[in-house]
């Protein structure tokens, strides 16, 4: 079978990592897969570096006619026979791609969540409705994108994990050590870019009300600033300076030794306002990880209501600290969550299980 993904975004995040994954995926599977991505993009760059088939193409946000004849050209030298879109927005240059081959099936992966708008007029209608299956990863968010989209054949695909790079393994006490972080200190890491919506001053905020009753607990923010965000890291680190954990609160640049990192903390922290269905909240529980998500968007479905991992409110540092307290005071509560996150992951997220499902799509087969 001949697969293209397609994903135009210049960023690089959960997004753009996944159709990468994705087209690496279906090359393993045996099938002939490709990209379409922007030239000089870190997609682009990652494509290269894994030996994998890249189209380049340089395209706007929406309407691109040059683009859009690009990618007809593609889909038809390479006998496409499937594409996947990673970004719904890429529809505009996708769609009138497709006319005339009515063969290529057509996906989109819905990875953003849709609230209180309506596009459900006649032009988007046309968009929307060549799709074979809009694929939507948790049933919260596709009741909202049936609200808002004309599209009524929905498939729901969860992200996946790699169970075997993310698993249980030893303590990475090195790791610990190199943020001055003892055998004995209880470790909360937040991973992710530094962002305002990602909860980066509420964890900080939370630190500094732990540390009142607890103090030898400790806390890393596992990345650097989300491109955009200009001086953020500058109002984080004014934050820790003015409530004085300079030494208790970790704050690292981006780190690829992920897995490692997992292995370095007790407990994982996403305290995003909203994420529709993050691939790090998966690798914390592929990692066997207790973890503390937000009660909005994908997450609470993740967590099974807070039965996996905790849920505290969103932008709520009080909320975030009261969670944290009980994991502190509670170590069998911990170890139960270390449990049930490891059985969660390999049960319903292993990236094998998954790709399985969207294989069968790209083949045409649907429930």
């Amino acid at each position: 079978m001949n697969v293209a993904n397609l994903c135009i975004s210049t960023a690089w995040g959960g997004l753009e990592m996944s159709s990468v994954k994705m087209t690496r995926l279906f090359h393993q599977a045996g099938h002939r897969s490709i990209e379409i991505c922007q030239p000089d993009t870190p997609i682009h760059k990652a494509l290269l570096e894994q030996g994998l088939q890249a189209r380049t193409v340089t395209a706007g946000k929406y309407f691109s006619p040059p683009a859009t004849r690009f990618i007809r050209q593609q889909l038809i030298d390479q006998q496409i026979e499937a594409l996947f879109l990673h970004s719904m927005r890429d529809i505009w240059i996708a769609r009138p791609a497709l006319i005339g081959l009515p063969h290529i099936r057509f996906f989109g992966f819905a990875r953003m969540f849709f609230k209180n708008i309506s596009k459900k007029d006649l032009l988007h209608a046309w968009l929307y409705r060549r799709l074979d299956r809009m694929i939507a990863l948790s049933h919260i968010q596709k009741g909202f994108l049936a609200d808002c989209l004309p599209v009524d054949k929905f498939e729901i695909i969860p992200n996946g994990v790699d169970t075997e790079r993310f698993q249980p393994r030893p303590r990475r006490d090195d790791i610990r050590k190199s943020w001055g972080v003892r055998p004995e200190n209880f470790l909360f890491g937040l991973i992710g870019r530094l962002d305002r919506q990602k909860g980066s001053l509420e964890f900080v905020q939370a630190a500094a009300e732990i540390l009142k009753t607890h103090p030898q607990a400790r806390f890393a923010l596992v990345g650097g600033n989300t491109i955009g965000e200009g001086d953020f890291d500058r109002e984080i680190r004014a934050l820790l300076t003015s409530h004085g954990l300079g030494t208790q609160v970790v704050l690292t640049e981006f780190r690829k030794d992920i897995p490692d990192v997992m292995n370095a903390l007790d407990v994982f922290v996403m305290p995003s306002y909203e994420e529709n269905f993050a691939n790090v909240l998966l690798e914390a529980l592929a990692s066997g990880l207790p973890v503390i998500g937000t009660d909005s968007g994908g997450t609470p479905e993740i967590l099974d209501r807070g039965e996996t991992g905790l849920l505290c409110a969103p932008q709520s540092f009080a909320s975030l600290a009261e969670a944290m307290r009980r994991l502190l005071d509670d170590p069998e509560l911990t170890q139960v969550l270390r449990r049930r996150a490891r059985a969660k992951a390999e049960r319903e997220y292993d990236m094998r299980k998954v790709f399985a499902r969207i294989e069968t799509l790209a083949q045409g087969k649907f429930a």
